[in-house]
């Protein structure tokens, strides 16, 4: 059996939390991986877990689409499309603010860079539009 390719590591990881599974990312993360994301930024699996649980819990619906994928050693460079209804709070880590549920559904692109050494994810960037996906809790309208 082959070590999977970092590429293959991530759809794993969504496939986990997208069924609500976000325990099995014990075993597709490093203890000490890093995260970045647009919002935060944190070390850990227990961090990495809070985050994708919190993905889970907001959108529980949420599906994606891999628009582009470049692989290069263990390293993945991945363009998707996620959609999902807003069905749960939505946190800011950083801020502690609070969407409540809107119950529309939403669209965003994200760039995720994927690294990963013997086997498990080291690190994960996520780096998406914050404002296209804010406007579409409001239509764009303010408050």
């Amino acid at each position: 059996m082959t070590a999977a390719t970092a590429n293959e590591l991530a759809e794993r990881v969504w496939d986990a939390v997208f069924s609500g599974r976000v325990a099995d990312l014990r075993e597709l993360f490093a203890p000490d991986a890093e995260m970045i994301t647009a919002t935060s930024s944190g070390q850990g699996i227990d961090y990495i877990m809070g985050v994708f649980g919190r993905h889970h819990e907001s959108y529980p619906d949420m599906k994606h689409e891999l628009l582009t994928v470049a692989q290069d050693g263990g390293t993945a460079c991945r363009e998707v499309r996620f959609t999902g209804t807003h069905l749960g709070e939505l946190r800011n880590p950083r801020t502690g603010g609070v969407i409540p549920p809107t119950g529309r559904t939403v669209t965003w692109v994200a760039a995720e860079i994927v690294g990963t050494g013997d086997g498990v994810i080291t690190t994960w960037h996520a780096y998406f539009d914050r404002m296209a996906l804010m406007e579409q809790f409001t239509d764009g309208r303010p408050g």
